[in-house]
Parts: C-alpha cells; structure tokens; sequence
C-alpha cells in the first residue's frame, strides 16, 4: 500500500467551466489537478492454476477533497490445461470530472501458451 500526493492529468473534453481558466470560450484537452492519492496491491494464489490480482487506486483533488476518484483493475487468471489459460478482468472506473456516473469494463480472455525454449 502506497499513499502520497499526485499531480494527475485528465484527458478528454472538459466543460469550460471545470478549467483554470474561465476565460477560455474552447473546450480544453486536459485538465491537471493536485491532491492525495493511496493506492494498495493485493495479489493471491488459490492454487497453482489460479490467481487473484487486484489493484485499487483511490485520487481525491484538494479543490474538491469531498469527491473521490476511483480506479479499481481486477484480474482472475486461471490455467485450464498445459497449453490454454483464461482470464477474466473487471475495471470500475470513476472519476466526476469525466461523468456522474460509474465506469465498468470485463474482459474475458481465452490464451494459447507454449514456450519455445
């Protein structure tokens, strides 16, 4: 577990209203904010063939200190047989400079391994 400050920057289209300066009639690219950050990573083995990653990264800015950034990456990878792996990846995503609403991304992922050496 890790925590600090974090000069973060956001990109994409941000409402004139969110950036430093009010004055500008184009909609800015990036906006960049400074507050605390605390980020931990936790990782088991079941077993031999199966495994937990999880990563959660918690931002909140000092101009808004109430209001708390969140991204979480989730992995579970399991090996089925000697040469197929599969994994499942579940992304919560929150950040309200870009939407009011959560964010959730899953992957499913099915591999072929075999290693040449």
């Amino acid at each position: 577990m890790a925590t600090g400050y974090e000069y973060p920057d956001t990109t994409g289209k941000i409402a004139v209203s969110d950036c430093f300066d009010p004055a500008t009639v184009k909609i800015e690219k990036v906006k960049v904010e400074l507050g605390g950050e605390l980020v931990a990573d936790y990782s088991r083995i079941f077993s031999e063939n199966l495994q937990l990653n999880s990563k959660p990264e918690l931002f909140s800015s000092l101009q808004a200190i109430d209001q708390t950034d969140i991204n979480r990456d989730t992995r579970l990878t399991a090996k089925v047989s000697k040469y197929i792996n599969t994994s499942f990846n579940l992304r919560i995503f929150y950040d309200s400079d870009i939407s009011a609403r959560r964010q959730m991304k899953q992957t499913l992922a099915l591999g072929i391994a075999y290693v040449f050496i």
